[in-house]
This record gives structure tokens, sequence and C-alpha cells, in this order.
């Protein structure tokens, strides 16, 4: 989803080369006063500045194009600085969840994925709200097609499939796991498999659903399995 408003079909290279005469260019010009006055105080603004400016188009079409960006952002002050909220809640949400990823524990890795997608879903709600308020004020063709884009994939239906998949990701009726007998008798290997129902799940319905893809043991040793199974099912629910 980009709003591509520099160029029509391409981003911005934020990590360009410097150019050859660029130092002596800044300090002739004075451009970090320049950059400064336009980032305001905003770090995030201030790089941006610093990396398109220098680099700045003469093509005709070029010019147009960020014109007409530049009207639509004169003339809807209020949508735009909402718009770039948005994208700054996002980066934040993205980064305080970020390290949870990495974790030790498979479940703190679930935790904070599922904690992650669960942040940026609110920020996607305010971004479709946000776009059905102001999609009607903006003329250029780039927000024209960031709208539009918005309005196609972030419809209804997508917020509740994720919100289905979060609900299902909290594992509240345990997970139904499959695995055959290894060395020392551990599961190996290990297999997650969808509940073919929902609600809570006894463990013969687990046994029953999973006897397709596991060697089940002798008669003789069903109620290890059950156990086995049974603690699975326990661990498996925190």
């Amino acid at each position: 989803m980009k709003a591509w408003l520099l160029y029509r079909c391409r981003d911005f290279d934020m990590r360009r080369a410097p150019l050859w005469n660029e130092a002596a260019l800044t300090q002739d010009l004075a451009l970090e006063t320049f950059y400064h006055a336009m980032a305001q105080g905003d770090a995030f603004l201030y790089e941006v500045a610093k990396q398109v400016v220098p680099v700045s188009s003469n093509k005709i079409d070029v010019i147009r194009y960020r014109q007409a960006v530049l009207a639509d952002c004169v003339a809807n002050e209020e949508g735009v600085r909402q718009l770039y909220a948005i994208a700054a809640e996002a980066l934040e949400t993205e980064r305080h969840t970020f390290h949870s990823i990495f974790a030790s524990s498979p479940g703190m890795v679930l935790h904070g994925a599922r904690e992650l997608v669960q942040g940026l879903l609110g920020v996607l709600h305010k971004l479709r709200a946000a776009a059905d308020a102001h999609a009607g004020s903006f003329r250029s063709e780039s927000f024209g097609r960031l709208f539009v884009t918005i309005e196609h994939e972030l419809t209804d239906e997508y917020f509740r499939q994720i919100e289905h998949c979060l609900k299902q990701l909290r594992f509240r009726n345990g997970a139904l796991i499959s695995a055959r007998l290894g060395d020392g008798n551990k599961g190996h290997p290990s297999c997650a498999a969808q509940a073919a129902r929902t609600g809570a799940q006894s463990v013969d319905a687990a046994l029953r659903q999973t006897r397709a893809r596991a060697d089940v043991p002798h008669c003789r040793s069903r109620r290890g399995w059950r156990a086995r199974c049974l603690s699975w099912k326990v661990a498996a629910s925190g």
C-alpha cells in the first residue's frame, strides 16, 4: 500500500548514495537550515528533506505530478496530518512489540506476533476511517490511487477474517497436535493441526482426528498414549 508521492510508479530511494558535490552544495546554500525549517523538529521529515531536495527532478511530468500532490496537501492539511499520524502510530506500534518476536520461548514468540497484528489492526481501522472521511476532497493521482487501494483492500470482510485468525491463535480450547513416538517415547515430529470443530475437545476426539496422521501404539499402550495427548493439550492451553 504505497502513496508514491514523488514518482508515479516507484518509491523514492531513502538509501541513495550521496551526490559527488552534495556536501559542498549543502554548505554553500546553507541547506541544513532549510532542512530544519522544513522538518519543524520532526526527525523523520528532516531525513526525507535531506534525501529528496538535492536530487530534485527537472522533468516536466514529474514536476506536475508532485505539484498536484502538494496542492492536495495545502487544500487538505487536516487530512494529510491525520494520515501522517496514523503512519507514525503504525511504526511506533511495531517498535514496541518487535522484540517479543525474537523471544526464546515459542509461546512468547506467538504472543508477540499476535499482539503486533492486534495493534496494527487498530491502526488499519483508523486508516480506513480516515480514507472514508477525506477521500472525496483529494484530486491528485497519487492520493486518489492510495484511497482506492485502501477501499479495495481494507474491507469489512478483511477485518472479520483477521479478527477470526487472532481469536483462533489464542488457543483457548487448547491445541490439536499429532506426532509419532520417537526415541525415548518422545513425540517426533510434532505437528499442529486445525481442529475440526470449535468448543472443548475431549482426548477421545483428538485421538480420532489424529489417528490418520500418527502411528497409534498397540492397545496395551493406549493409556500412556491418552496421558501423553492430555499433557500436550494442557501444555498448549497455557
